[in-house]
């Protein structure tokens, strides 16, 4: 409700001002005195920041509540990822992390690969969800977020795919029509061998979230789901990622399968996280 009203920004202002005010400030502006460019020390950034442009006043104390007075309708919670937490995951995480030839001492890249055994299985949310939802629910969440993995559930780039090497068989092209006109949440049937259709391709694993996210909402818990955290298929990463627009088109077909498939169960959904990392 503060950050509605913007009361939270002028709050965390005077926090930080509050904060320089108290520390030791040996050879760095006054709050009142400006200097001429922008000191490079963090704290004398700070000093420098306030002087030209001073925080407004604080607002009244009304529109501060309680530190333990929280409206019923209030959700605390939990989060996780695929990428942080899942095993078996085949996305493009997986080769930058065990890549070596561009480190300067020649180890992985992810600080976890080179201090964690068997970092690749994550947390093993795939396997134990049990574990981390357990967790979770021992806290009293009250949401649990959790993603799908695009990777996971669209492994292999569709054949009508604009970087396909080849045309697309009439069987294949005959099959995946079908198939998106029916908006299936399950599985249609096997494909012809050799065609891989947009939106969802391997349905047992959408079960499988499906299953998960029951385990959720048994302890209590409403779900969050997250549809893209930062895991992009291997193929869509070779074709350009988010600036091939062709690239978008397929998200929206993965994403049409996975509401069909879900739909029912999930309380909340998240399309994208930190979109900002994407659009900047």
């Amino acid at each position: 409700k503060n950050i509605a009203q913007g009361s939270a920004p002028r709050m965390v202002i005077q926090m930080v001002a509050a904060a320089i005010a108290v520390q030791p400030s040996v050879g760095t502006p006054a709050l009142d005195r400006p200097s001429t460019s922008p000191p490079k020390s963090g704290l004398a950034f700070w000093h420098h920041f306030f002087a030209s442009s001073p925080p407004p006043p604080p607002p009244s104390a009304a529109a501060y509540p309680s530190a333990l007075s929280f409206d019923r309708s209030f959700l605390f919670g939990v989060a996780t990822a695929p990428a942080h937490v899942e095993d078996n995951l085949h996305d493009a995480w997986l080769p930058f992390c065990n890549t070596t030839e561009l480190h300067p001492n020649g180890r992985p890249h992810c600080h976890a690969w080179r201090t964690t055994p068997r970092a690749a299985e994550r947390l093993r949310f795939w396997s134990e969800p049990e574990a981390e939802i357990g967790l979770a629910a021992a806290l009293n969440s009250g949401v649990f977020r959790m993603g799908v993995d695009w990777s996971r559930l669209a492994p292999t780039s569709p054949s009508a795919f604009p970087n396909a090497s080849a045309p697309v068989a009439p069987a294949c092209s005959a099959f995946c029509e079908a198939r998106e006109e029916a908006k299936v949440g399950a599985s249609p049937g096997a494909p012809p061998e050799g065609c891989a259709c947009s939106g969802v391709q391997d349905f047992v694993a959408l079960a499988r979230y499906r299953e998960i996210v029951g385990m959720a909402k048994a302890k209590g818990m409403k779900v969050v789901l997250t549809l893209f955290h930062h895991s992009l298929p291997v193929w869509v990463g070779e074709a350009g990622g988010w600036t091939n627009e062709a690239v978008v088109r397929e998200f929206g077909s993965f994403v049409r399968d996975v509401a069909a498939g879900l739909g029912e169960s999930v309380d909340y959904w998240l399309t994208m996280n930190e979109p900002m990392a994407f659009a900047l």
